[in-house]
């Protein structure tokens, strides 16, 4: 990968990851809230488990979504480059 390369490929990179990191987030919060109290009611009425997430829970775990997912698809973009550059 030449240097031109690069510097268009971490743009693209940083779009992509903050796409992902917002749409992780609002789906972690909407759906947490509305299944898991449905799905969960004795272990929420219990309090062994959170019925309605707070935004600052929804963020932390939607960052570790979006490193995982940028990790596996850098993983497979490098695959592909590698194995595939010659066909």
């Amino acid at each position: 990968m030449d240097k031109k390369q690069c510097c268009t490929m971490i743009p693209k990179i940083l779009v992509f990851m903050a796409i992902a990191f917002i749409t992780t987030l609002l789906l972690i919060k909407l759906l947490w809230d509305w299944i898991i109290p449905d799905l969960f009611p004795g272990l929420v009425a219990q309090g062994l488990l959170i019925g309605i997430m707070s935004w600052d829970t929804a963020f932390k775990m939607a960052i570790l979504a979006t490193i995982i997912m940028v990790i596996k698809v850098m993983k497979k973009k490098h695959y592909m480059l590698k194995h595939y550059k010659g066909k």
